[in-house]
C-alpha cells in the first residue's frame, strides 16, 4: 500500500511541475499573399508552425530578439520554430513581403521555468538576490551563459570552462530574467529565475 501511494505521490508531483508547451500554426499561401494569423502572442516553449508552400512564399526572419535564433525556409509545406527567447519576432515572406505578406509574434515569459531539460546542468536557486549557481558535470568545454532580460533583450553573459560557476547577478533590476546555457554548436537549456 505505501509504494502505491509514493507512485501515486510521485507521478502527481512529477505532472504538477511540468512546462507544458503549445503548438501554433500559422498557415499562408491560401487567402492570397497572407500569413494567417499574422500576429500572434506565445510563451517561451511554444512552437510555432508554418503550413503552406514554401517553394511560392520563402519564409524568413527579418529581426529576433537578440540571442534567438534567425530561420529561413524555401522548401516543402511545413517549418518548425521552438521559440526559446523572449521579445517580438518579424518574418516575411520573401516574394511577397512588399504585398504585405508579412507576420510577427511575441514571446512572453510567463509561466515557464525552463525550456530543454539536460540532467548534466543544475542551476538554482529559482529565486536569488546576488548570485546564480550553475553546476555542470563532465564539462570538457567552453560554454556560454547568456542572461536575457522579459524583452528579449542580453543583459549579461560569460564564458567558462569550469564545472561550478557562481553567475553575480546582484547588479540587475529585480524582475523575471531567462538563463540560456550554450556551447558553440547549439543551446542545451534555458532557465528562468528571478532577481529580488
Amino acid at each position: 500500500m505505501r509504494s502505491i501511494i509514493t507512485v501515486l505521490f510521485s507521478t502527481l508531483l512529477i505532472v504538477s511541475t511540468q512546462s507544458y508547451s503549445t503548438s501554433h500554426t500559422i498557415n499562408f499561401g491560401i487567402d492570397g499573399h497572407t500569413y494567417n494569423p499574422n500576429n500572434i502572442s506565445v510563451n517561451v516553449g511554444d512552437t510555432i508552425m508554418w503550413v503552406g508552400s514554401f517553394e511560392d512564399h520563402p519564409l524568413s526572419s527579418t529581426s529576433v530578439p537578440t540571442g534567438a535564433d534567425t530561420f529561413k525556409h524555401d522548401s516543402g509545406s511545413t517549418y518548425l520554430y521552438v521559440v526559446l527567447i523572449p521579445g517580438t519576432y518579424h518574418y516575411q515572406c520573401d516574394n511577397h513581403f512588399d504585398e504585405g505578406m508579412i507576420g510577427q509574434f511575441t514571446t512572453n515569459a510567463s509561466g515557464t521555468t525552463s525550456i530543454g531539460h539536460n540532467a548534466a546542468i543544475n542551476i538554482f536557486p529559482s529565486v536569488t538576490k546576488d548570485f546564480l549557481n550553475v553546476v555542470v558535470n563532465s564539462n570538457r568545454s567552453e560554454l556560454q551563459y547568456n542572461i536575457f532580460n522579459v524583452t528579449g533583450k542580453l543583459v549579461q553573459s560569460v564564458k567558462s570552462i569550469s564545472e561550478k560557476n557562481v553567475l553575480d547577478v546582484s547588479a540587475l533590476n529585480n524582475g523575471l530574467y531567462f538563463l540560456m546555457v550554450k556551447n558553440e554548436d547549439r543551446v542545451l537549456v534555458v532557465k528562468k529565475f528571478e532577481k529580488n
